[in-house]
């Protein structure tokens, strides 16, 4: 093993995300590559589902999820790669938006994500000797989080974090 190998270790996966299977994958990459239009039937995270002709324009890689930006008749859009449940690769092709830039529209998309997203605000009091635990039980997060709260006059420390999912809080 290289140097490299040894000491660099890439892990793309989420704490408390499963893997998700993108089989439609290499045909949106073949898609955007050549500027051909793609038929799709898409399933939407309520679980309805949607069939129209897109015009792809990127992939994303968040974390192990996969997500394609494409034009439609409505717009950019964004699919998460996971949920397509049938694509065709069409003759036809489409020509790119003229200034469309991926990772522009990606921190945009992002930004209104996050101001968008219902989140489950914890609040957490430690005694001051468990303060050395908290990394190791809770992560880096709560670490720094702790770090910066002033303790009260007993020693305790409140800190406060928000979660996008029950489970995870």
């Amino acid at each position: 093993a290289t140097i490299e190998e040894t000491r660099i270790h890439s892990d793309s996966k989420g704490w408390f995300q499963s893997p998700e299977r993108s089989p439609h994958l290499d045909t949106v990459y073949k898609a955007i590559c050549e500027k051909r239009k793609l038929h799709q039937i898409y399933q939407r995270g309520d679980g309805s589902v949607s069939e129209r002709v897109v015009e792809p324009h990127g992939l994303v890689a968040k974390t192990h999820l996969w997500y394609m930006v494409a034009n439609t008749a409505d717009g950019l859009r964004t699919y998460r790669v996971s949920r397509l449940q049938q694509v065709a690769l069409l003759e036809e092709s489409f020509e790119r938006l003229t200034n469309f830039d991926l990772a522009e529209y990606w921190t945009d998309i992002e930004a209104n994500f996050l101001t968008n997203t219902h989140t489950f605000e914890v609040t957490i009091r430690f005694a001051g000797e468990m303060h050395h635990h908290v990394g190791r039980v809770y992560g880096n997060r709560m670490r720094a989080k702790l770090d910066d709260a002033e303790p009260d006059a007993d020693g305790w420390k409140t800190v406060t974090l928000d979660y996008e999912r029950i489970a995870h809080a």
